[in-house]
Formats: structure tokens, sequence, C-alpha cells
């Protein structure tokens, strides 16, 4: 019988066996979890669906309904990230339907961006469509459809614009005014009118043109000056884009026998068209 030899405290770590080693640190690995895998790609989809909603909020004037549905889309696209509840195969069913609910919403949009939009009403004889995405009224006359208003105020249109530069202002030529204008003097106490033809070669349509005159006194230098005299058309309406019309406006007093006036432009106001 031999007698169990006892254990050597001053043994290497070298000599312990391979297959204890790897027992040993196996039983000090953490033990793997299987965490389901989130699928962000629902999220996201979700997110891009209440974009649309907001974008077709505001396109369509504000409505609520797309509000409601811009907070719900953001709603679920929240709960998304941070739950992820669904399978796999549950969240691709979900993705194809948010796919379609894109594609209406994104042909809804592409609408207000692509061929225009009308609104027929009539009232009386008249007869008038109303484009919401740019505002504008327009009248139907012998000539086609005309531009009778829009739902924002007229902006100051840049000289640039009309071609009213430092060259036309030297030499009294203004693209705009195609003749030296009248003075039509009152009768009976009513208002005399300053007229002019007019013809639009803008991109604007245009609302209203000031201007100030200079009268001038027989055999004297004296000259009385007026300023701010607003003309529009004669007719009605605004000046569409590629028309001419006669623009009048209220003269500051009749003109006596030898006198003689000059004008200046001022300032055009419309809108971009």
């Amino acid at each position: 019988m031999t007698e169990n030899s006892p254990a050597n405290p001053d043994a290497d770590a070298n000599d312990i066996p391979p297959a204890t080693a790897v027992a040993s640190v196996a039983s000090v690995e953490p033990a793997k979890t299987n965490k389901p895998r989130k699928h962000y790609s629902l999220a996201i989809s979700f997110v891009a669906l209440a974009a649309m909603s907001i974008a077709l909020c505001f396109l369509n004037g504000i409505l609520p309904i797309y509000a409601i549905e811009a907070a719900m889309w953001g709603g679920l696209a929240g709960y998304a990230f941070k739950k992820s509840p669904l399978s796999a195969f549950a969240s691709l069913i979900v993705l194809l339907l948010a796919v379609v609910v894109a594609g209406l919403e994104g042909f809804t949009i592409g609408q207000h961006f692509g061929s225009e939009s009308y609104t027929y009403l009539s009232q009386s004889n008249a007869q008038y469509r109303v484009n919401r995405r740019s505002g504008r009224t327009d009248r139907l006359t012998n000539s086609g459809w005309k531009p009778v208003s829009f739902d924002r105020r007229a902006m100051k249109i840049p000289d640039e614009e009309t071609g009213y530069d430092i060259f036309a202002a030297m030499t009294h030529y203004d693209p705009l005014f195609k003749d030296g204008g009248t003075w039509e003097n009152g009768h009976g106490g009513s208002a005399g009118k300053i007229c002019f033809n007019i013809q639009n070669d803008t991109d604007y349509v245009l609302s209203e043109i000031r201007i100030s005159v200079e009268i001038s006194k027989k055999n004297t230098a004296e000259a009385d000056k007026f300023s701010d005299i607003r003309l529009s058309n004669d007719y009605g309406g605004l000046l569409d884009s590629g028309d001419a019309a006669k623009f009048c406006g209220t003269a500051p007093r009749n003109l006596s026998d030898g006198e003689t006036w000059s004008f200046h432009r001022g300032m055009v106001t419309g809108w971009k068209r």
C-alpha cells in the first residue's frame, strides 16, 4: 500500500492540467442571454410618416386632421424605438402597410408641387377660380383667366426685375411705360386723371405703380411738385405678366394753359407669379 503524497502549496500554476484550466475559465464566464433584436426600420418608417403628415398639414392650411395624424405617427415611432414589440415578420407586414400609406401621402404632396389645382366659383354672371397653393384668384374674361386678387399683401418689386436701372432713370426710358402719359383735367369739381399705357413684361402680377410729377409754370422757373401718385388698372383688377393695360391715378390738380408736366417712376408693387 502506498501513501498519498501531500499537496504541494508551492506548485506552479502551469502544472494545472489543461482540462481543469478550461473548466475553471468556463465557470467564471457570464452566461449569455438571448435578447430580442430591435427592429428600428419600423420606427424609422413611423418617423417618415410623421414628417409627411406635418408637410400635408402646412400645405393644406394647417388642417387639424393631419396634425393629429402626425402626432399619432410620432407616438408610434417613440414606442417602436423604446419597445420594439413586434417580431421580424410582424414588423415587415406593418412596414409594407406604412409604405402604402407613405405612397398615398407622397402623391398628395406631389400634387401641390405639380400641376395646378383650382377651386371654381360663380357669382351672378362672373366665374372665378382659386388656386390655394399660390393664393391667387382669377376671373374669367373674354381674354381668358385674369388675376383679380391674392391672399397676401403685394410686395415691392425690385427695380431690376422691371428693367428700371440707372441708365433708364437718366434717359427717362422706362420699359413699363409705353408712352409719356396723358393729363385729363377734371370738370364740375371732379378730379382729373393721369393715365399711361403699361406693358408688363416682368415675371410679376402688377398691382400698383407710384409716380411723382412736376408741373412747370409758364414764363417762370417755379414748379409744383407732387409725390406718391398711385396708378392702377383703369379697368379694375390686376395686370398679369405679358399683358398690357391702361393705368390711371388721380391728378393732384388741373393743368393751366401753358403749363407742362413730367414724371418720375417710384415704387412698383405686385406678386411673383
